[in-house]
């Protein structure tokens, strides 16, 4: 079960100590982070040529980031390149994200 990936992390060996000096490296990435988000979000508008509701699709972005961090996994955004060809081919399935995720899931 994904309730193993907690088992990885031994807490004891973390230096909290050094926690501090990361505040501005993590307030760095969240900053990017965003930041590209927001921009992902316009460009995806644009190509749609349709406006999306970013406050939604940022939420969506900052939910999958922290439920990712909180299982030991990596930050991301948006896979532009995904989405443009997903919505230029005309494909209006959710599928795609189930598949390109069970595709990924594999691989690694």
């Amino acid at each position: 079960p994904a309730s193993d990936l907690l088992l990885l992390v031994d807490f004891h060996k973390v230096r909290w100590d050094l926690a501090k000096d990361l505040i501005s490296t993590w307030a760095g990435m969240v900053f990017v982070v965003s930041f590209s988000s927001c921009l992902d979000v316009a460009a995806i508008s644009m190509d749609m040529g349709e406006s999306l509701d970013t406050n939604n699709e940022l939420m969506t972005v900052g939910i999958s980031n922290f439920v990712s961090g909180l299982a030991g996994g990596f930050t991301g955004s948006y896979i532009f390149s995904q989405t443009i060809f997903t919505y230029r081919t005309n494909c209006r399935s959710r599928w795609i994200g189930v598949i390109v995720a069970f595709t990924f899931i594999l691989v690694v």
